[in-house]
């Protein structure tokens, strides 16, 4: 091979590996407005109306993002908008965002309007890491005989963007019934905008509300979906008795740090070279160990695993329902049930057989059983493969686990806990437990504690977290959020509360012990919820050693081979 041919082949791989490939996605969803819906429970009803909303809109937005993969600026923010007590058109105002760095176009957002919301992403290079995802959910009752539609256009762009299809699913399961209509990129994790409605049986803001035994079914839903991205999904109330249901919108995108395929030529092409050296010197026998020392890290096959979970210690100072008899020595009464939702999603790289479940809810709200209540969900092996998610509740415990076969596979799963409870005053509330990370390329985990004062109405949040800084989405945290008034007292003014150091004390020690404490120093009962998030990843937030080096390896003895050669030594003439 001609050398300047060898010269402009290295460049074009090597520049392909290693220089900015700047990259940008998003997702979004323009809702219809919807008007056949009376603002709250007791505001007047209009003509046509079908119903009205029984709570205001809730918000919750995730967002992560990590420069070149090395970790040591990644951030990671789960922000709660709207709290169920704004009751303006849906989706209510939110916005939260990481600008860009100096330097730097990584950065991520996350907002929602009235009718609109959506999240969006930029990176720089390919091994940036990037996710936004934003969820609206609201209650509503439905009347008899009556039907209910959520409707609008979704949008997804990426810089690399695929064909995009629909699917619809329905799950029966429990008290509610699920459907859930999607559009994604099905070549892409994590890159879609889903309608959710699932049924209840009861009024989930009434306490001891009598079943009305809705017995649901599929026809109970119909939906619509067209190429450019509209869609409907219709809630039929076909009984005689009202029906109590909750909407959902949900979007996320993802920029996946898979290695590029010029990177892996770059590493065979560095084994190539090391081999034709070795021959010249009759070594070539050392070359399969070279490829089976470096490959074996990213081109063969390797199982990898991964899990996150919490123990919880029993909370026995709570009563279990507002209406329940106090005991002696108890602080305060849970105001809601365990609310539990889970979200996986695995997938090959070649974009075979993607899979997706997104927040599909688990518990509703309804359970008034010890924490975490009971549930699971699994995204099961396929023939051949040992590619899989899982994720679980159960009293005192939650998890969430993955198997994957390549590392260029993708799985995500999260786990996520919530529920409120009302404080007496002077009074404290512990939520302590055990956290459990493990992973097959495990590193050693570190402890975060950190306060939020986001407004009047979530005016002091504490986060606990154990986390392994050097990979992607694996952590367990503790969270709890001290609210301004009772959040079903529609009524009810502020408290007039502000933070202070006060609120919440913690404690963390190497063995994942953790432990948040929530304390009322006021003469007024606190409204408050606890929380608990358990994330797990598979994408290293580094590069594996081996890879860097054997692509230097490549590079260097390509840059050997090219160097100047001296000329001899003449002597100089006479």
């Amino acid at each position: 091979m001609k050398i300047h041919a060898l010269v402009i082949m290295l460049a074009a791989l090597g520049l392909q590996a290693t220089a900015p490939a700047a990259e940008h996605g998003s997702a979004g969803f323009t809702l219809d407005p919807i008007t056949t819906i009376a603002a709250s429970r007791d505001a007047p009803r209009q003509p046509g109306d079908v119903g009205h909303w029984l709570t205001g809109n809730y918000i919750n937005s995730t967002m992560y993002t990590a420069p070149d993969q090395s970790g040591t600026t990644q951030r990671y923010d789960n922000f709660v908008g709207p709290n169920g007590l704004e009751f303006s058109t849906p989706f209510g105002e939110s916005n939260r965002q990481f600008p860009a760095l100096g330097g730097s176009q990584l950065s991520t957002r996350a907002n929602s309007t009235t009718n609109s919301l959506g999240v969006s992403w930029a990176t720089d290079v390919p091994t940036d890491n990037a996710s936004a995802s934003i969820q609206w959910q609201r209650f509503v009752k439905v009347d008899p005989h009556g039907s209910l539609t959520l409707s609008g256009l979704a949008t997804l762009d990426r810089s690399n963007p695929h064909p995009l299809s629909t699917h619809y699913e329905f799950a029966p399961d429990g008290n509610y019934n699920l459907a859930t209509l999607t559009l994604s990129d099905e070549h892409v994790y994590q890159h879609a905008v889903s309608l959710h409605a699932w049924i209840l049986d009861d009024d989930p803001t009434v306490w001891g509300d009598a079943s009305q035994a809705h017995a649901g079914g599929p026809e109970a839903f119909s939906y619509s979906a067209d190429s450019f991205g509209a869609l409907s999904l219709t809630l039929h109330n076909d009984s005689s008795v009202p029906m109590f249901a909750s909407l959902e919108v949900f979007a996320f995108s993802a920029v996946e740090a898979i290695p590029e395929p010029a990177t892996v030529l770059m590493m065979v092409f560095g084994v190539g070279l090391v081999a034709w050296r070795l021959r010249r010197r009759g070594m070539a026998r050392l070359a399969p160990l070279l490829l089976a020392g470096f490959a074996t890290s990213g081109l063969v096959h390797a199982e990898e695993h991964g899990s996150a979970s919490f123990t919880l210690d029993p909370i026995v100072t709570l009563a279990p329902t507002p209406d329940a008899p106090r005991v002696p020595g108890s602080v305060g009464t849970w105001w809601t049930g365990n609310t539990v939702r889970s979200s996986l999603s695995s997938g090959h790289a070649n974009g075979d057989n993607v899979r997706h479940d997104l927040m599909y809810p688990m518990q509703n709200g309804l359970d008034f059983s010890p924490p975490f209540g009971v549930g699971a969900r699994q995204q099961p092996p396929l023939p051949g493969s040992v590619l899989s998610t899982e994720a679980h509740s159960g009293p005192n415990t939650l998890g969430v686990s993955w198997h994957t076969d390549l590392p260029t596979d993708s799985a995500d799963v999260e786990i996520g806990w919530n529920r409120a409870f009302k404080l007496d005053p002077y009074a404290s509330l512990t939520l302590s437990g055990i956290a459990t990370l493990d992973r097959s390329d495990a590193h050693p985990l570190s402890t975060h504690y950190q306060t939020d004062s986001i407004n009047d109405e979530y005016y002091h949040v504490a986060t606990l977290t154990l986390r392994d800084e050097q990979a992607y989405r694996h952590e367990v945290s503790l969270r709890s959020t001290m609210l301004n008034r009772d959040p079903f007292d529609y009524a009810a003014g502020s408290q007039g509360r502000v933070a202070s150091p006060d609120d919440f004390t913690y404690s963390a020690d190497s063995f994942g012990v953790l432990s948040l404490t929530v304390h009322n120093n006021s003469s007024l009962p606190l409204f408050a919820w606890f929380e608990v998030i358990a994330l797990s990843n598979p994408m290293a937030a580094v590069p594996e050693p081996a890879a860097a080096l054997m692509m230097a390896l490549g590079i260097g003895w390509v840059g050997w081979r090219l160097r100047p050669r001296a000329s001899p030594m003449r002597a100089p003439a006479a």
